[in-house]
């Protein structure tokens, strides 16, 4: 029988056997498992990534592993839990190959192996249109899912 449910982990899949190392800094804002991040200029803490079809260094929070289970998360998964401003922010530089359940912006229509995906300038991701290049488009990896989001959720993406 085909398993029907979604992993409960950002990092589905490492493309190196030894995986990537878990980092770690002080979070500004609300920023959700999943979301794509940058240091905060100053170097001293973590922000959702800012610019639009900006530059990234593919830096991904993950999920908390000692998420705080209060009434108002009892029985979410720890990939639904946000970290709120001054938590310590646990994170992930995702490395080609590896698939990642990352946040897709609202209103993404992607195909798989096909749709680039970019940020859309608030830590979630979005298509990136006609054409990818570097500079403008700055893909950070390839939908490995087919999906229209109707609001801001997951989607498989391949990092490239």
């Amino acid at each position: 029988m085909a398993r029907t449910t979604t992993k409960h982990a950002i990092f589905v899949k490492f493309a190196s056997p030894y995986g990537s190392p878990m980092l770690e800094a002080v979070g500004t804002g609300t920023i959700y498992p999943g979301d794509l991040v940058e240091i905060k200029p100053g170097g001293t803490k973590l922000q959702v990534h800012s610019t639009a079809s900006g530059a990234s260094a593919r830096f991904i929070a993950i999920e908390n592993p000692t998420p705080n289970t209060s009434s108002t998360y009892a029985g979410s998964a720890s990939i639904d839990i946000p970290y709120t401003s001054g938590d310590t922010v646990y994170y992930r530089m995702g490395q080609r190959g590896d698939e990642v359940n990352m946040r897709w912006a609202t209103s993404v229509t992607a195909v798989k192996g096909v749709s680039w995906m970019t940020s859309d300038g608030s830590g979630q991701l979005t298509n990136c249109g006609t054409g990818v290049s570097v500079g403008t488009s700055n893909p950070v990896g390839l939908a490995w899912v087919a999906q229209t989001t109707s609001g801001i959720t997951r989607g498989l993406v391949k990092i490239v």
